[in-house]
């Protein structure tokens, strides 16, 4: 019993040390539900989104997930600071910077994937937000073979 009580500790502790991403998911709404489902990211430092892209992927028992072919989002070239949301709705729709939101007053930046249907429809499909880190990434010469 006391190993136990000293592990869910532990694991507390761990997660309050956990350090802060500048780029996090937050939720995901209306999972299935066309022109409504949509993902939420907090943005907990001054950030520059073209850093980043959003993936659907299959959630795996190792808290990890695979990622479905052709689902990726660039999220653009826009930067949002501290405190601000970024709302991704699956469905068509145009991209636009919004001064606040109904409740908090928070600003939020408002980016459409431009899927035809939802794809969050099962639990086990997750949004994966990576960030491109610039020291591995090799581009080919145009017209090359």
């Amino acid at each position: 019993m006391a190993e136990q009580r000293a592990s869910s500790i532990l694991t507390q502790i761990l997660a309050e040390a956990r350090p802060m991403l500048p780029l996090e998911i937050h939720s995901v709404f209306d999972r299935g539900v066309q022109n409504s489902e949509r993902v939420n990211l907090r943005v907990n430092f001054r950030t520059y989104l073209g850093d980043y892209f959003l993936h659907a992927g299959v959630y795996l028992p190792n808290k990890r997930a695979l990622p479905m072919p052709n689902m990726s989002l660039w999220l653009g070239e826009d930067t949002i600071d501290a405190g601000s949301w970024v709302i991704v709705y699956t469905g068509p729709g145009q991209a636009k910077l919004t001064t606040q939101t109904k409740d908090t007053r928070e600003p939020i930046i408002v980016l459409h994937w431009g899927l035809i249907q939802t794809i969050f429809n099962e639990n086990s499909i997750v949004p994966v937000l990576v960030k491109l880190d610039t020291t591995a990434i090799q581009i080919g010469q145009p017209g090359s073979p």
